[in-house]
């Protein structure tokens, strides 16, 4: 049992990013945690940490570093973010695929997830005994407050997820919509479009993206809330906004809501129902939201996980029930990577195919030094500065260069 005061986190991240959605958690475990350059992860070996935290796997180097703890015997926690969608999972060329799998397989040994309807998604992969059902914890000072003007003209929040596309085809749809959305709102003067979207998506359109002010405070003072698949879902339904989710892609929903729009002819009866929502479907918003978002202390809960892997005992509280199991053949979900092609063993495959990564880009980068020390070896001025290296203002410049050249042969 290691003693309660004393362990070592390292978190491979930021603290503008991990640090923040890591909530109270550190505070409550009283420790300070220390942060690893995600661009450069190397695991300290002084002190070695008692438990490491990430927040994705599917980069090369992140994965390199968690295989090289978990292979020190260092328990990994991969604490998720806001929701899963469909196309950021199986279909994003834009920057996962290139490089691995989301949780496909899992390296960490603790997942800890937003709610239990991902946690079912996800269990029915096969992750389901490493799954912890811990909430948002940078949502746990949100409250539930709507103060809305009503002398002011109502207003209804549009917004897409930081990334609002995750292949080409993506992008197309959620372009689409926007302009139907726009078009829709340019006939009804009357309610007032907030657009929190990408700069690029609102010069299409011919609009002002709103920057003002947090995303919370826009969404406590909207009549609505139309949203791609994204964590102001779940934000704006735990305030209590009428919330609609719009998507008109043929896949799977990785989030539920009280309302939908999967197509231009939804537009006006949706818009209607959030400005004037039905108590039935208020109430179904609330299921939705109790699904998809864990109520209560979620800081205390992650602070729960990150002990209980310290001190290897269980956490019953926050597990994804035992009987929810899945199995994925991930040779036919990820074609794309060669290295699943050889064999069933698909997490040392996994690690394989992040070493290899790494050791290629490795290899691209000496190859590109020794073209440059040839060239380097033959350059007239460099020549030069070597023959006339006695002289006081180039003996530095004349030693640093035969250093190099030194390297090279």
């Amino acid at each position: 049992m290691v003693e309660r005061e004393k362990f070592n986190l390292a978190v491979l991240g930021t603290p503008e990013h991990e640090g923040r959605i890591c909530g109270g958690a550190f505070e409550i475990l009283a420790v300070s945690p220390t942060y690893i350059d995600p661009g450069r992860p190397e695991i300290p070996s002084t002190p070695t940490p008692s438990v490491v935290l990430l927040s994705r796997e599917w980069n090369a180097d992140l994965r390199h570093a968690a295989i090289t703890a978990r292979r020190q015997g260092i328990p990994i926690v991969y604490i998720m973010d806001g929701v899963i969608e469909w196309d950021y999972f199986w279909h994003n060329w834009r920057f996962v695929k290139p490089e691995g799998t989301v949780l496909q397989p899992l390296i960490a040994s603790d997942l800890c997830v937003v709610g239990q309807h991902p946690a079912r998604i996800l269990a029915a992969l096969g992750l389901a005994e490493t799954i912890h059902i811990v909430g948002m914890p940078r949502l746990d000072g949100l409250k539930r407050r709507r103060v809305i003007d009503r002398d002011l003209p109502r207003q209804i929040v549009i917004a897409t997820a930081k990334t609002f596309g995750h292949n080409t085809a993506h992008k197309v749809y959620v372009r689409a919509a926007l302009r139907d959305l726009k078009n829709w709102f340019d006939g009804h003067p009357e309610l007032v479009p907030l657009w929190r979207i990408a700069d690029e998506l609102a010069v299409e359109l011919g609009v002002i993206a709103s920057t003002g002010g947090t995303i919370v405070d826009v969404l406590e003072s909207a009549s609505g809330v139309i949203a791609f698949t994204s964590t102001v879902l779940l934000e704006a339904m735990r305030i209590g906004v009428p919330t609609a989710q719009i998507d008109y892609r043929a896949v799977p929903q990785y989030v539920q809501t009280a309302w939908e729009i999967r197509n231009a002819e939804q537009i006006d009866s949706v818009v209607q129902e959030l400005l004037y929502p039905p108590a039935e479907k208020l109430a179904y918003q609330e299921i939705c939201l109790n699904d998809e978002l864990e109520s209560g202390d979620a800081s205390k809960r992650l602070a729960e996980v990150i002990r209980s892997s310290v001190e290897n005992t269980p956490v019953r509280a926050t597990k994804t029930p035992a009987s929810i199991h899945g199995l994925v053949d991930f040779r036919q979900v990820n074609p794309h990577l060669s290295v699943f092609s050889v064999a069933p063993l698909s997490r040392l495959q996994y690690e394989l195919d992040a070493t290899y990564k790494l050791w290629e880009r490795d290899r691209q980068r000496l190859k590109a030094q020794d073209e440059l020390l040839a060239k380097l070896r033959i350059d007239p001025l460099a020549r030069a500065i070597l023959s006339l290296g006695w002289l006081p203002g180039l003996r530095r410049m004349a030693r640093l260069i035969r250093s190099l050249l030194a390297v090279h042969s």
